[in-house]
This record gives C-alpha cells, sequence and structure tokens, in this order.
C-alpha cells in the first residue's frame, strides 16, 4: 500500500485546463422552490423547468435547499465535486444511472432516472443543478445526455486498428515485392 500511495504522489493529476477552482469549492445553499409554486406543469414535460424538475425528482431527499440529508446520508449539492466541473458527465450519470455507495453504514442509494427522464430533462435538470449548487461555467445539452446514454462517445480505436491494419499489410506487401525484386535479380 505504501508503494502505490508512493507511486500516485508521482503522478500528475489530470484536469481540465477550464476549471478554475477545485470542483468542491463551487455552489452555496439556496432554493428557487417559491418561484415555480402555484405554476402549473407544462402540458409536454419536456418543457419543464429546472426548479420544477428539482422539485419533482430531487427535492425530497436532497431537501429544498439542496443541503442533502441531516444524518448525511444524502450529500448536500452545493460544495459537491459533482456539480462543480467545467464538464457535467459525472452528474449526468449520476443522475442516469444513480448513485449506490456501501461505505458505511447507512448505505447510500440515489434511484437512477434513465426511465423516468427524457434525454431533454436530464440536460434541463444537470444544468439547473450546476447553475444553482455547482460550476455556472458548465452546460449540458440534450446530445450530450444522448451520447452519455448511449455509453459515451464512440471510439476510435477501431479506426484505428484498421489503419494498423492497412499500414501492416501495405509493409507486408512491399516486403514481398523487395523479396522477389532481389531473387529475380539473382537469377
Amino acid at each position: 500500500m505504501h508503494a502505490i500511495a508512493v507511486y500516485l504522489k508521482t503522478v500528475p493529476p489530470v484536469r481540465n485546463p477550464d476549471d478554475k477552482r477545485a470542483a468542491f469549492e463551487w455552489g452555496e445553499k439556496g432554493s428557487e422552490l417559491n418561484s415555480i409554486r402555484g405554476v402549473p406543469l407544462p402540458v409536454d414535460l419536456n418543457r419543464m423547468t429546472g426548479p420544477q424538475l428539482y422539485d419533482a425528482h430531487c427535492a425530497t431527499c436532497h431537501q429544498a435547499h439542496g443541503e442533502g440529508s441531516f444524518d448525511g446520508g444524502l450529500p448536500p449539492l452545493f460544495h459537491n465535486a459533482a456539480l462543480g466541473r467545467a464538464r457535467a458527465d459525472n452528474l449526468v450519470m449520476a443522475i442516469l444511472e444513480g448513485v449506490h455507495r456501501q461505505l458505511d453504514p447507512p448505505e447510500m442509494r440515489m434511484p437512477g432516472f434513465s426511465r423516468t427522464l427524457s434525454d431533454q430533462q436530464v440536460a434541463t435538470l444537470a444544468s439547473y443543478l450546476t447553475q444553482r449548487y455547482g460550476n455556472p461555467n458548465a452546460t449540458v445539452t440534450a446530445d450530450q445526455v444522448r451520447t452519455l446514454r448511449a455509453g459515451g462517445p464512440p471510439s476510435n480505436l477501431v479506426t484505428l486498428a484498421r489503419i494498423g491494419i492497412g499500414a501492416a499489410l501495405i509493409v507486408l506487401i512491399g516486403l514481398l515485392v523487395l523479396l522477389r525484386k532481389r531473387r529475380s535479380s539473382r537469377r
């Protein structure tokens, strides 16, 4: 374990240059839920506002002001690293897949909303959460959510493998041509 710790201290952190301060330093306690009291929900649920989505899906556990549960089992949303990054991929995946953590009792479980919320609703909710409790420079689009829901952007590995195979075939053909030329010149 000591050797692992020593090694990890030598590895530079992977960091997004767009992050101007530590992810856990963003946000403050607050609520916009009073602004939606008495306001009817839109007929098209994809047009729900961030506060409406927060009230419907998050406030029960994270409380109206984002302070989390009083026993500490559910984290506050402000000063939360998942909401403080310039890219909100971790937040989107937490909304889609949920969070299941078993460190010490009590076990912490946040349900996933991948079957309940559309890409647009997740984007609206994630953007609201980052604006209200996290890094206000972070924005989330429905296209980003769609990509993350599908498992992330497509990998370039297949393309690179095809290029590598093509290059290897060209080298192999070149070697065969050279060998034939040498054999025919010796005769």
